[in-house]
């Protein structure tokens, strides 16, 4: 059930020759396109992400990470993937795409670990050389910038859809984020006063 070293680098691997414009078809041959395949995905891209949110919890934001921010990430962090993904599965369906949506959603996912790994090279890069903040911040734009990029155009040549909808998912990933830990805050907010 839990995905192997194995498919761990071949994901990391296909969202890198993505961001290197390689053709999706040359790539997905070492992946599962199933929902198994779809489960490795969000597991390794939630496991990656909790521990990118809680670096940079720990680096800029608090000086020590509570049992309350530790324990809190991990159910957010999946319930965010979970959502985006249920979120592109009914978007995919209103559009009657719906036969491409693990052939879409398992390379977006993996594209979300890879934005993750750089977002934790770049909180380790600024906590080893704080001297080089501006010039590690503008690389981690730019490649930042690329990966969305990259996103869009997975959106596009995967589904064959309009901009308007790959521009909709992209920015959706980004707002049901917002939106998660919005919901996260609030319940927090209600229960500690």
């Amino acid at each position: 059930m839990f995905p192997s070293i194995n498919q761990i680098f071949n994901g990391l691997i296909l969202g890198l020759n993505l961001l290197r414009r390689r053709p999706l078809e040359d790539n997905i041959s070492n992946m599962l396109i199933k929902p198994i395949g779809l489960w490795h995905a969000i597991y390794v891209t939630s496991i990656i992400q909790i521990i990118a949110k809680l670096t940079i919890l720990k680096a800029m934001v608090l000086d020590q990470l509570t049992y309350r921010v530790i324990i809190s990430t991990v159910p957010i962090t999946f319930a965010e993937l979970f959502i985006f993904s249920f979120f592109i599965y009914f978007l995919l369906n209103l559009i009657n795409k719906n036969s491409r949506y693990f052939i879409f959603i398992i390379p977006f996912l993996w594209l979300i670990s890879l934005q993750n790994l750089l977002l934790l090279f770049t909180i380790i890069l600024l906590m080893v050389f704080p001297s080089l903040t501006l010039l590690i911040s503008l690389l981690a734009i730019i490649f930042s910038f690329q990966i969305l990029i990259t996103q869009f155009l997975h959106a596009r040549n995967s589904l064959d859809t309009t901009i308007l909808i790959c521009i909709f998912i992209v920015i959706g990933n980004i707002l049901v984020g917002l939106f998660v830990g919005l919901i996260d805050q609030t319940i927090y907010n209600i229960f500690n006063s």
